[in-house]
């Protein structure tokens, strides 16, 4: 018996719950509109009329010129999307962050020339752990640093080609993968996160 007076009582409470949301909606029926629409031409920063009711969508980040990818704070993650694990960061000025899991990080030096980002071959790693990766890096000789090692433009609006300058030390860290990961990648493209 006290069992079905629960069931009886919850279902009471439940079409009230209901009736008292759809009340609202019937009492209210532009301000609820007007949020969403508000907020849809605040991304896109576009007029909206109050009985549109739209979905907000941010704008797409997309870039005219190399100049963009480094100064635009809020977009600075650019993404290797075969490997769906390696990550180009500028967030420091004059330094390229490479990311290659949240326990190792390789950071380059480069500068803009061209039209185009010019990395500088560095062996500064922050590695909680002796990956394949740093211990390849690890075997480069010293004399490599501060030559230019790759070029980054843009190919599109969204996507920066990579080119090897020392192409030796780019394969070389490549194939010491185990799990044939490739650190060195040609292509990154523009990680659309919000």
């Amino acid at each position: 018996m006290k069992n079905s007076s629960i069931v009886i009582t919850f279902a009471i409470l439940l079409l009230l719950f209901i009736s008292s949301c759809s009340h609202t909606a019937k009492e209210n029926p532009d301000k609820t509109a007007g949020s969403q629409t508000d907020l849809s031409s605040e991304f896109l920063g576009q007029e909206s009329s109050p009985d549109q009711q739209t979905i907000p969508i941010k704008k797409r980040h997309t870039f005219k010129e190399i100049s963009e990818v480094i100064t635009d704070s809020t977009a600075n993650s650019w993404l290797d999307y075969k490997s769906n694990s390696l990550w180009l960061h500028f967030m420091n000025e004059g330094i390229l962050d490479v990311e290659y899991s949240h326990e190792c990080w390789l950071s380059y030096p480069y500068k803009i020339e061209n039209n185009q980002i010019i990395v500088y071959w560095d062996n500064q790693i922050d590695s909680k752990y002796n990956f394949d990766i740093v211990k390849a890096i690890h075997e480069i000789d010293k004399k490599y640093i501060g030559k230019p090692f790759m070029t980054l433009e843009l190919v599109n609006d969204t996507t920066l080609q990579a080119n090897y300058l020392l192409k030796h030390i780019a394969q070389k860290i490549n194939q010491s993968s185990i799990e044939k990961r490739t650190f060195f990648p040609d292509h990154f493209t523009m990680s659309q996160h919000f």
